[in-house]
C-alpha cells in the first residue's frame, strides 16, 4: 500500500468516527433530562435536609449543571456527586446527581430557583423547589415555660410523639439577651423528662450546630446524663445539663443561636404491662429498664433563641482596639536597670472579665531613645462562675538606644465596658530604667537584602552578606523539520492513540472521584488551597471598596476554612487557641503560629472596631494570610 493509499484509508475511518459521534451526540441531545429535589421537603429550624439535581442522558459525558444561589441556607455539605450508567437493548443511559446538605435556621417557606444545564448552546431548566421550615412547638408545655418556644420531640412512632407532647425536650437558656457585640453569652442545654419516662440510652444529634456568627468555647460535655429533680408548675422533671457553651457575637443585629437536639432511646411498654408508662414506679430512676430491651429513638431539639446584638456606641475613643469586658491594664520591664548592649522586655497585661483572647495590642506612644522589636502575644484563660476571664500580655521587645536614665512613657488603652455601657480608658504607669554604656559594636547582618535604616547608636552597619543574579539562557536554535509523509510523523501517531489515552484517562479519573468521595477528608485538603483562594479574592474586592468590615469577616474565613479543610476540621466554632494546639501538634515553627494567631485575632477584632482599620493595615494582613496558606499548603 503506498503512503497516498494509508492517507486515504485514515481519514476514511476518522470521518467515520467523527459521524458516529455527532449522531450519538444528537440523539442524546434530545433525551437529556434535569430535576430537581428536596428530601425532606419540611423541616425543622437546624434540621437538615438535602437538596439534589438529577441530570440523565444518553451518553456518560452528561453535562453538569450550573445550581441555583443558596444564600437562605447553611451549607452542611457537598456539593457531593454520584452517576451510574447502564446499557439496554445495546443503548446507553447514564444519570448523574448533585446533592448538598443545606439547613435554615427561621420558620417560613424557601424556594430554590431551578437548576440549569446548556446541550448544544441550548439552556434546560429544572423544576423549582419549595422547603418548608415550620417551628412546631410543644402543646402541652408547663405553663412558665411557655413564651419559650419550645419544640415538640419527634418520633417514628406517632401515637409515641403524642404522648412524649410536654413531657420529653431540650432547653435553652442564655445568660443575657440584649449583649453588646463582643460581649460573651453562656449558653445551656438542659434535658427535661417527666418524672417516670424509661429513658435507656441518650447521645447527641446531628449535625451539631455550627455557630457561624459566634466565637464558641466549650464549657461543659457530659458524658453522663446526671440527673436531679426540678419542680415547674404542678408537675416534678428530671433535668440534666447535656451542653454549657460560650458564644461572643461578631456581628449586630437579631442573631440566632444554632439549635442542637439529642437522640433519646426510650423503652417501650410491652403487652404484660399498662399501656401508658407514666407514674410507674419502677421507673422512677431516668434510665429505669435494666433489662437492655429495644429502645425507640427519639430525636428532641432545642428550644429557638434569637439574640439581638447591639453596636457599639458611637463615638469611639481614638485609640479603641475593640476589647469588650471588664479589665485593668498595667505594664512593667523585666528589669530595673541595663546597657545599651541588652534587650529589654515590655509586658502590656490586660486581664479581668470578658473574652480575654480577643484583646488586641495597645497602640504604644513615641519610644523616645528606644527601639521597637517585635511583640509576642501570651494569653491565660480562665472560666469562673460560668463566664470567661483571664490575663492576656503582650511583650514588647526594646532596644535602648542611648544612655542615661530613660522613660518609657504612660501607655493609654480603651476598652469598652459592657456592664457600664460607657467605653473605659485605661493608662499604665511611666516606668524609669537606667541605661549605662554598652561595649558591642557588632553590625546588624542582613541576608539579601540592605536596609534603608542603620542600627543608631551603637556604631553599627548594616551589611549585605549575598546577592542572587539569575542569568538569562539563550534558548537553542530551532530547526526546520524533514519532508516526511504526515503519516509517518510521530505527532500524527500520537493523535491515533487519543481515544486509547482517553479511556484510561477517565478510567483514572473515576478512581480518584470515588477516593475523593469515600475519603472526606482527602477531599478537603485537595480542594483547600483553591477554596481559600477563591475567598481571598472575596477579602481582596472587599479591600478594594474599602469595606473593612467584609474584608476581615473574609479574611477570618479564609484562613479557618483553609486550616478546617486541611485538618478535617469544621472551621466555624473553631477557636484560635484549638486551631495553634493543632498546629503545634502538627510540628509548625513558633513564628508560624504567632503569625496565624495574631491574623485570626485582628480578624475577629477588627469587625468591632472596623472605622480604626486603615487601607494599608488591611493590604498587609492580606499579605501575610497569603503567605501563611502559601508557605503551609507548600510544607504538606
Amino acid at each position: 500500500m503506498t503512503v497516498k493509499e494509508m492517507m486515504k484509508s485514515h481519514l476514511k475511518i476518522m470521518a467515520l468516527v467523527a459521524g458516529l459521534l455527532l449522531w450519538t451526540l444528537g440523539l442524546w441531545a434530545q433525551n437529556v433530562d434535569i430535576a430537581a429535589s428536596a428530601e425532606p421537603s419540611t423541616v425543622t429550624p437546624g434540621e437538615e435536609f438535602i437538596y439534589s439535581v438529577r441530570v440523565q442522558g444518553g451518553i456518560s459525558n452528561l453535562p453538569k449543571p450550573q445550581l441555583p444561589a443558596l444564600d437562605q441556607f447553611e451549607i452542611l455539605s457537598g456539593p457531593n456527586q454520584s452517576q451510574s450508567f447502564q446499557f439496554i437493548n445495546g443503548r446507553m443511559s447514564g444519570e448523574v446527581q448533585y446533592s448538598v446538605g443545606l439547613r435554615c435556621m427561621k420558620p417560613g417557606d424557601y424556594k430554590i430557583a431551578p437548576a440549569e444545564i446548556k446541550v448544544n448552546g441550548k439552556t434546560i431548566k429544572s423544576n423549582e423547589v419549595i422547603v418548608k421550615v415550620t417551628q412546631t412547638s410543644a402543646a402541652n408545655i408547663p405553663s412558665p415555660l411557655k413564651d419559650e418556644k419550645i419544640p415538640a420531640p419527634s418520633a417514628s412512632n406517632p401515637d409515641l410523639r403524642k404522648q412524649l407532647d410536654g413531657k420529653l425536650f431540650l432547653r435553652t437558656e442564655v445568660s443575657k439577651a440584649n449583649p453588646f457585640v463582643g460581649e460573651p453569652v453562656t449558653v445551656s442545654y438542659t434535658l427535661y423528662a417527666q418524672k417516670g419516662l424509661p429513658l435507656v440510652q441518650w447521645g447527641l444529634g446531628e449535625p451539631q450546630p455550627q455557630f457561624r456568627e459566634f466565637m464558641k468555647e466549650d464549657i461543659f460535655q457530659a458524658e453522663r446524663l446526671s440527673f436531679r429533680e426540678v419542680a415547674i408548675g404542678s408537675e416534678t422533671f428530671q433535668t440534666a445539663l447535656v451542653k454549657k457553651i460560650i458564644l461572643t457575637p461578631t456581628k449586630t443585629g437579631k442573631t440566632i443561636i444554632d439549635p442542637m437536639s439529642v437522640v433519646i432511646g426510650l423503652q417501650t411498654q410491652t403487652q404484660q404491662r399498662r399501656r401508658s408508662f407514666f407514674n410507674d414506679p419502677f421507673f422512677d430512676d431516668p434510665f429505669g429498664d435494666p433489662f437492655g430491651r429495644r429502645a425507640e429513638q427519639v430525636n428532641v431539639p432545642s428550644s429557638f433563641v434569637e439574640l439581638d446584638v447591639l453596636p457599639l456606641p458611637e463615638p469611639r475613643p481614638a485609640d479603641f482596639t475593640g476589647t469588650v469586658g471588664d479589665y485593668t491594664f498595667s505594664a512593667k520591664l523585666d528589669r530595673a536597670s541595663a546597657t545599651m548592649d541588652d534587650l529589654l522586655t515590655l509586658s502590656l497585661i490586660i486581664s479581668g472579665k470578658g473574652s480575654v483572647e480577643s484583646a488586641l495590642q495597645p497602640k504604644l506612644p513615641p519610644m523616645d531613645g528606644f527601639e521597637v522589636y517585635e511583640t509576642k502575644a501570651k494569653t491565660d484563660k480562665k472560666i469562673i462562675a460560668d463566664a470567661p476571664s483571664g490575663s492576656r500580655s503582650f511583650d514588647v521587645v526594646l532596644r535602648p538606644q542611648k544612655s542615661g536614665e530613660l522613660e518609657i512613657p504612660s501607655v493609654s488603652y480603651s476598652i469598652f465596658n459592657p456592664e457600664k455601657k460607657q467605653y473605659v480608658s485605661l493608662k499604665s504607669e511611666p516606668i524609669k530604667i537606667n541605661i549605662a554604656e554598652g561595649t558591642s559594636k557588632a553590625p546588624l547582618v542582613i541576608a539579601g537584602h540592605v536596609s534603608q535604616q542603620t542600627t543608631a547608636g551603637n556604631g553599627g552597619a548594616v551589611v549585605e552578606i549575598n546577592a542572587d543574579i539569575n542569568y538569562i539562557k539563550q534558548a537553542k536554535e530551532l530547526r526546520a523539520g524533514g519532508g516526511r509523509p504526515l503519516i509517518l510523523r510521530g505527532w500524527f501517531l500520537l493523535t491515533q492513540m487519543l481515544p486509547l489515552v482517553f479511556a484510561a484517562s477517565t478510567f483514572m479519573f473515576s478512581r480518584r472521584r470515588d477516593a475523593l468521595e469515600s475519603d472526606r477528608g482527602l477531599a478537603r485538603r485537595l480542594r483547600a488551597r483553591g477554596a481559600a483562594a477563591k475567598r481571598l479574592k472575596q477579602a481582596a474586592a472587599a479591600l478594594n471598596k474599602g469595606d473593612s468590615d467584609a474584608f476581615y469577616a473574609e479574611l477570618g474565613f479564609a484562613l479557618r476554612s483553609f486550616f478546617g479543610d486541611m485538618f478535617n476540621r469544621e472551621p466555624h466554632g473553631l477557636t484560635i487557641d484549638e486551631l495553634v494546639n493543632i498546629l503545634e501538634e502538627r510540628n509548625s515553627s513558633q513564628d508560624e503560629c504567632d503569625a496565624v494567631r495574631a491574623l485570626l485575632e485582628q480578624a475577629d477584632s477588627a469587625r468591632y472596631s472596623p472605622s480604626n482599620q486603615s487601607r494599608d493595615e488591611m493590604q498587609r494582613d492580606y499579605e501575610k494570610a497569603f503567605h501563611v496558606i502559601q508557605n503551609f499548603r507548600k510544607k504538606t
